[in-house]
């Protein structure tokens, strides 16, 4: 009888969050990805907490249990549909001003292309610094045993996430010029395909990913259809190669991945990668059938408040809180992560599993609320705004909500958000005149 309700209850979810997004891209094109939250966030809360449940369910391949009862994971799923239809209720009261036409100053494209491409060159200088050193200690090695290079690879590496912003603000002046040169073109090719390269290298997919949608969601808030609800037939197919592409170097990581080594795990791994890129972007939903089975305490607050210490060093605080990921990985196995051992890992929890971790299997529903006020709030701004910049900062911010956050822990969420948001106000600094954001 579980059984049966389950499945069908997956199903069921699954349909329902798919013709929200085929529904909400009828009504009002891909636009609406930029003006309403429910598109993006549809697309990620469904991976995470109904397809790729599903597929394990089906193939009974799991990462840290060999099953979980049926009446488990029936309860999680009721909660996570339950979470999903909150967030979008709320969102409904925020979606009901019409979004404001961009209103461009020619000083702006200078200052964008500027510090687009000084950012996007100093993110790089990271980035090549750290395939220099994968490089030194073979690609096999790394790929073999990340944990164990992160330690050489230092957290400097994280700078490279700069890259993305600086692709971001470089591809806004390149859509807002009326110019049609080809080397600004070419320099944005070169950009995308370093990008690319880079995280292909490290096996990052969500990163990928994330460059992909920000880049869609430039294009539609300064392309030249963007006072128009669909997007030109030539975009769209352009659009639809580029969301095949990330699927199929998403695809391509994992193979990589595991072609180095034969023993019967990554063989195992290999046969099924598909599978295992999609657990390795979007399985963070088993942690909430692992948890129903660990006797913890609610943490109250204490990874979102290690999140927003993020930056200050440990050497300064001895005792500074740490985030979901090692929290968890000690509850799965205890005293398997220790602040300064070497070969240390923890798991990626997200919105939901963090939120029950904090506030109990029932006290979940206060971080729905507070964070759907949040993205709500953000959206809206971003409609309202008619200033380029502040536009573009909101939509990114109210982006960064629906996706890195639906799947990240909230310590990793704070640095990358931190990372992605940070060259944008730098921008506001170098603009030559100040003009109201909003109207």
């Amino acid at each position: 009888m579980m059984h049966a309700l389950y499945a069908s209850g997956l199903l069921l979810a699954t349909i329902y969050t798919s013709l929200v997004i085929v529904l909400d891209l009828h009504r009002n094109g891909f636009r609406s990805w930029i003006e309403r939250p429910r598109g993006v966030f549809s697309i990620y809360f469904g991976l995470v907490h109904f397809v790729t449940p599903a597929i394990k369910y089906m193939t009974g391949m799991y990462r840290y249990h060999s099953s979980y009862p049926d009446e488990v994971l029936l309860i999680n799923l009721v909660q996570d549909f339950l979470a999903y239809n909150i967030a979008l209720m709320i969102f409904q009261f925020f979606n009901r001003e019409a979004s404001c036409p961009v209103v461009g100053h020619s000083d702006d494209l200078l200052v964008f292309k500027r510090v687009g491409f000084a950012v996007f060159t100093f993110g790089a200088l990271f980035a090549a610094h750290d395939y220099w050193i994968i490089r030194s200690m073979g690609l096999q090695n790394f790929l073999m045993d990340r944990i164990y290079s992160s330690q050489e690879r230092g957290s400097a590496r994280a700078l490279s996430f700069l890259m993305i912003p600086g692709l971001v603000l470089y591809m806004s002046s390149l859509i807002l010029s009326k110019r049609r040169s080809w080397a600004p073109r070419y320099i944005a090719v070169v950009m995308i395909l370093s990008i690319t390269a880079y995280y292909f290298t490290i096996t990052q997919r969500n990163s990928v990913m994330l460059a992909a949608l920000l880049l869609l969601c430039t294009i539609l808030i300064f392309g030249s259809h963007a006072s128009t609800r669909y997007v030109p037939s030539r975009r769209f197919w352009g659009i639809a190669l580029g969301m095949m592409t990330v699927v199929f170097v998403g695809y391509q990581m994992t193979v990589d991945r595991y072609s180095t080594g034969q023993s019967a795990y990554a063989t195992q791994r290999r046969e099924h990668a598909l599978f295992y890129g999609l657990d390795g972007s979007f399985g963070n939903d088993e942690i909430n059938d692992a948890l129903e089975e660990l006797p913890y305490r609610p943490l109250w607050g204490q990874t979102y408040l290690a999140g927003l210490l993020a930056f200050v060093p440990r050497a300064v605080w001895l005792d500074k809180p740490v985030g979901a990921g090692p929290q968890i990985t000690n509850w799965i196995a205890p005293d398997s992560y220790v602040i300064g051992r070497s070969g240390i890992s923890s798991v990626t929890t997200g919105l939901m599993v963090e939120a029950k971790m904090n506030f109990g299997r029932w006290g979940w529903p206060g971080v729905i609320v507070v964070w759907s006020v949040i993205v709500g709030f953000a959206f809206r701004r971003g409609r309202r705004s008619f200033d380029p910049l502040a536009k573009l900062i909101w939509t990114i911010v109210g982006i960064s909500l629906v996706s890195m956050f639906v799947y990240y822990e909230f310590l990793g969420f704070v640095v990358h958000f931190a990372l992605l948001i940070a060259p944008l106000l730098l921008v506001g600094l170098f603009r030559p005149h100040v003009r109201a954001a909003t109207r």
